[in-house]
């Protein structure tokens, strides 16, 4: 026999003590867990989505930890704000005269 035989042979029957262990329901939900639409709301201003308005400025929904911002971008003035002031809107929602 020759060398290249014998050593074939030994790696051929190593590699079969390492074979694949069954892939149980449990792997499967685990590795569920980790697809996109599981972890998006885990990451935080990773998705910019523009919205073009008829001038030049454009405005995209930035997720944020605890909800979601919206923010305005001027691309000739190269600016960029937030559309809505919420301290603002809180404030003036409090101050409201319910009578």
């Amino acid at each position: 026999m020759s060398k290249t035989f014998i050593i074939f042979t030994i790696i051929i029957f190593s590699i079969e003590g390492y074979a694949q262990e069954e892939v149980t329901l449990e792997d499967y939900q685990r590795a569920e867990s980790f697809l996109s639409v599981n972890t998006r709301s885990l990451i935080l201003k990773a998705k910019v989505t523009p919205n073009w308005l008829k001038d030049s400025r454009m405005w995209y929904q930035n997720t944020v930890d605890g909800g979601s911002d919206l923010i305005i971008v001027d691309a000739v003035k190269k600016t960029r704000k937030a559309a809505v002031d919420h301290r603002r809107i809180a404030d003036a929602i409090s101050n409201k005269d319910t009578t």
